[in-house]
């Protein structure tokens, strides 16, 4: 899912990540994680950061996460920050969403397309990890 305003370019994916295990599939990604920060190279797209201190935040379908992420283009001539959520939008299902969190300045404003690729590609990153976390709590019992 894709969301493109004015000042609003956000992508979106819907997880099989029920609202009670969130907590526990977000405090796994950051116990998993060696530093504050998951960095993934996307190839030729470019570098995702995410910060693993996702804060808990009230939202209407239960607790909801939340934090920061960094978008580097492969020469690193441009940069965009993002904010993260991840929320329950039904009993079964969480979404995962990645937005500006400020204007993303003129290097990915001429290049939306690389900038939505790049989007996409570290959602699809975040998304891979946080399911597996799910699977290791599965495994847990």
């Amino acid at each position: 899912m894709v969301g493109i305003g004015i000042d609003h370019i956000s992508v979106a994916r819907r997880l099989p990540i029920d609202a009670e295990q969130l907590a526990r599939v977000v405090a796994r990604l950051r116990l998993d994680a060696a530093t504050p920060t998951v960095r993934w190279s996307l190839g030729d797209r470019g570098t995702c950061e995410v910060d693993t201190a996702f804060a808990p935040f009230a939202h209407e379908g239960g607790l909801g996460f939340t934090t920061t992420a960094l978008l580097w283009d492969p020469e690193q001539c441009g940069f965009a920050s993002l904010d993260v959520t991840l929320v329950p939008c039904d009993p079964r299902e969480s979404q995962l969403e990645l937005h500006p969190s400020e204007a993303i300045g003129d290097w990915w404003t001429s290049r939306i397309p690389a900038y939505l690729d790049l989007a996409h590609a570290a959602l699809e990153e975040l998304a891979q990890e946080l399911l597996w976390q799910q699977s290791r709590l599965a495994d847990e019992g």
